[in-house]
């Protein structure tokens, strides 16, 4: 009976194991008077830039794994103690303004930027708990030099499919237009 609870011990941590994730919020603010200077001034604010473009919100993740190989008798090897951990940082504009009609196209637009990039963060959280579930449930090898290689060949295929998704996921949004992430449509 002691050996059954300890391996219902043992097998529930690993269904319950979840990667660690830290997120942090950088803001760049954003001050403006008029609607009409609105975009213009965002676009002036943001710090975001790629292939040329202005971006108004970005979403940058980095998730790290980490397992040790323990050697279990005749040349078999396990991973144990896996820790995944995801770091999520979101960069959003920040709003400087009293005047009410700033605010109001402001209320309108921004939360579906932040549902744009809370996306992006949702892809990464996905990506970060397929990584700790997949090493965790990894079988046993002959020698740890190749589980260790295994484990690592099989986490970086999923960094490269959450490299995709988050291109695809821009592609099918046109990068949050089709979720009325875009300023300009709230002007």
């Amino acid at each position: 009976m002691k050996r059954l609870f300890i391996l219902l011990a043992v097998y529930s941590s690993f269904l319950v194991a979840e990667p660690k994730v830290a997120q942090s919020h950088e803001f760049y603010n954003v001050s403006v008077s008029h609607t009409r200077n609105l975009l213009k001034n965002v676009n002036q604010a943001s710090p975001i830039k790629h292939n040329g473009n202005k971006f108004h919100g970005y979403t940058e993740y980095n998730i790290q794994w980490r397992f040790n190989s323990k050697s279990r008798g005749r040349q078999r090897c396990i991973l144990n103690k896996v820790k995944t951990v995801l770091t999520l940082k979101y960069t959003m504009p920040k709003l400087r303004s009293e005047s009410e009609d700033v605010h109001k196209v402001w209320n309108s637009w921004y939360p579906n930027l932040e549902k744009h990039e809370n996306g992006h963060g949702s892809l990464a959280v996905e990506a970060a708990k397929e990584i700790d579930s997949s090493l965790r449930a990894f079988s046993s090898r002959s020698g740890c030099q190749k589980i260790n290689q295994e484990a690592n060949e099989l986490a970086y295929k999923i960094m490269e499919k959450l490299d995709q998704a988050t291109k695809k996921y821009d592609l099918d949004t046109n990068h949050g237009e089709t979720q009325d992430a875009w300023l300009y449509s709230h002007l």
